[in-house]
């Protein structure tokens, strides 16, 4: 932590501030385009399929539930906020 912080220091010292925010907007895109897809399927292809398919009823309650908690807690969110 310490490091980070005087490294931030130095950064803000040496105006260094919009480098790093053009480079961490690059780097989302980058690693979103680039480096997750093959992370995902090396996962989802080394994946003990006996497992997963004895479970899949469970996945898919908590993917549906999941998402439309999700989707119900930030709709009520933005309409309080807005």
């Amino acid at each position: 932590m310490i490091v980070g912080i005087l490294a931030g220091g130095l950064g803000k010292i040496f105006g260094m501030e919009d480098y790093l925010t053009n480079l961490s907007r690059h780097f989302g895109n980058l690693f979103m385009i680039l480096l997750l897809p093959p992370i995902i399927f090396e996962s989802g292809f080394n994946m003990d399929k006996k497992n997963f398919f004895s479970n899949f009823g469970t996945v898919l309650a908590f993917s549906f539930l999941g998402t439309f908690i999700a989707i119900f807690t930030s709709s009520a969110l933005f309409y309080a906020v807005g």
